[in-house]
């Protein structure tokens, strides 16, 4: 009987801590989706930024900033537009403008110009993250179902399992004799044994 009160414990304990990490991989998801929306709006941004009309001006700031991106074709669109009353006009050329832009999009994703190459360090930092936890995640939820198994069967536990129940138990009742005397916040517990079982290899 005593085995399954520690077990019980210790179920209650990883459960807290599964919902703690399960939680984290979805914030790191939002925050990888807002990476994905800002590095999109850069993206969009700095290809107007760069080519805000079909011009020799323009030409030379490619040149510059994109050199690769100026091709013949490139060359040649921006050098044959011209302006009426130092205005451009046309349906045509606002096409030529929209593909340009999207083209020279195309090319600063491809050598991520700017900022893009620190937004995309950030999101593969939280990918791997979120593939690590969800390693994690799966293992735990295993250990939990078996444990659960384990509480229902009343088996003998062996010794092994029973020191990591013991470990997993101490981590929480640390946690509360210190909380006693603080006033708690939610899910700090789970992140206590969180803390504990996920980094304790």
């Amino acid at each position: 009987m005593s085995n399954n009160i520690h077990l019980d414990q210790a179920i209650s304990a990883l459960s807290q801590a599964i919902n703690s990490v399960s939680k984290r991989i979805e914030n790191n998801d939002h925050e990888s989706d807002q990476l994905l929306s800002q590095r999109r709006l850069f993206t969009i941004e700095a290809a107007e930024l760069l080519a805000p009309d079909l011009s020799i001006k323009t030409l030379d700031i490619l040149r510059i900033e994109v050199p690769q991106f100026v091709t013949e074709q490139v060359k040649s669109l921006l050098s044959s537009s011209h302006k009426f009353l130092g205005i451009f006009m046309g349906q045509a050329y606002r096409h030529n403008l929209s593909l340009l832009r999207a083209k020279l999009a195309s090319e600063l994703d491809r050598i991520q110009y700017g900022l893009i190459k620190e937004l995309d360090a950030q999101i593969a930092e939280i990918a791997e993250q979120n593939r690590l936890l969800n390693i994690k995640l799966n293992d735990t939820t295993e250990i939990v179902k078996a444990m659960q198994n384990a509480s229902m069967k009343e088996v003998t536990l062996s010794p092994d399992l029973m020191d990591h129940i013991t470990q997993i138990n101490s981590s929480s009742s640390r946690y509360k004799s210190t909380s006693s005397r603080q006033t708690s916040t939610p899910g700090s517990q789970a992140t206590v044994v969180h803390n504990h079982y996920y980094t304790a290899q």
